[in-house]
């Protein structure tokens, strides 16, 4: 009897024992594990002040294009004095004399190389110029530019000059040759003879062959102002000389 009464006894404790255990492990397993980080709470994004409002650039009107060398559209040609300096010509070199004022010729197939004004004489009105253009094709044609010279040229009764009236000379300078036309009178103002001419005029046109030539030079104003720069217009021609 004694040996059964420990047993009961027994029995019980151990029972609330394996209770008290599974309910303690299911408590643990339910519950965080210790030391675990909180997650912490997201802050704001900071507010970010709007960029300031940027004013656009005024607009800028475009620079007028022009081609290195040349002025504006509808700008005065400028004119700038000689000074000696060469005239651009092709297969030759000319020195303008001192005083006379080179002008920029219009472009063009026909047109002048070169143009040259003349200081007036004193007292003397209207303008005086010298000329020069390049025709290489009308090489070996002299006879029939001089015949074009003198019916550009009338004599005080309207008649034009003939070969022996006009003063016309030949002068060879090694590879140059000069013929020059020296004539007075009423000077027609177009190439072909046509427009109307003063009178009290004068001319001076020459032929300048050369190998890569020829070239002309016609001096055409007053009478007055010619002759105070005839010198300086032989001694433009006389300066031809050919370029290598």
């Amino acid at each position: 009897m004694r040996t059964y009464a420990s047993t009961f006894v027994w029995l019980p404790a151990a029972l609330l024992l394996l209770v008290t255990a599974t309910a303690c492990e299911k408590e643990s397993q339910n519950a965080e594990p210790a030391g675990k980080p909180q997650q912490p709470a997201s802050a704001p994004a900071p507010k970010v002040a709007p960029a300031p409002a940027v004013a656009p650039a005024p607009a800028v009107a475009p620079a007028p294009t022009t081609t290195p060398g040349t002025l504006p559209p509808g700008h005065a040609p400028i004119a700038a004095p000689a000074g000696g300096a060469p005239a651009p010509l092709t297969g030759i070199t000319m020195k303008a004399p001192e005083g006379w004022i080179a002008t920029p010729p219009k472009p063009g197939a026909m047109s002048a190389k070169a143009i040259y004004n003349l200081p007036p004489a004193e007292g003397v009105e209207g303008n005086a110029d010298v000329r020069i253009t390049h025709f290489p094709g009308m090489k070996g044609m002299d006879d029939m530019n001089i015949d074009r010279w003198l019916s550009q040229v009338k004599k005080p009764d309207g008649t034009a000059f003939t070969r022996e009236e006009a003063k016309i000379s030949v002068q060879p300078m090694g590879a140059v040759k000069l013929t020059i036309v020296d004539l007075d009178g009423s000077v027609k103002t177009d190439m072909d003879g046509a427009g109307g001419g003063a009178a009290g005029q004068r001319m001076i046109a020459a032929i300048v062959d050369h190998p890569k030539g020829p070239h002309f030079v016609k001096a055409r104003g007053p009478a007055a102002t010619i002759a105070k720069h005839a010198d300086a217009i032989q001694a433009f021609l006389a300066s031809a000389k050919v370029t290598e």
